[in-house]
């Protein structure tokens, strides 16, 4: 299980994300962080992990 309160990254979109909520089905909502239309997209807890720390993270 992704630890929510840290930095996502997703698995099957290669961005970073993070985490807003879940939808009723359980479905997690996530927001792209580069995206400049600072997009919520839907997605399954199995395509996040936590950014491991010897991928660089670019501040905000």
């Amino acid at each position: 299980m992704v630890n929510l309160k840290e930095p996502l990254w997703s698995i099957e979109t290669h961005q970073r994300v993070t985490y807003v909520g879940r939808t009723f089905s359980g479905a997690l909502v996530v927001k792209v962080v580069d995206d400049p239309n600072d997009l919520c997209v839907l997605c399954r807890e199995e395509d996040l992990e936590n950014i491991p720390s010897d991928r660089p993270v670019l501040a905000d």
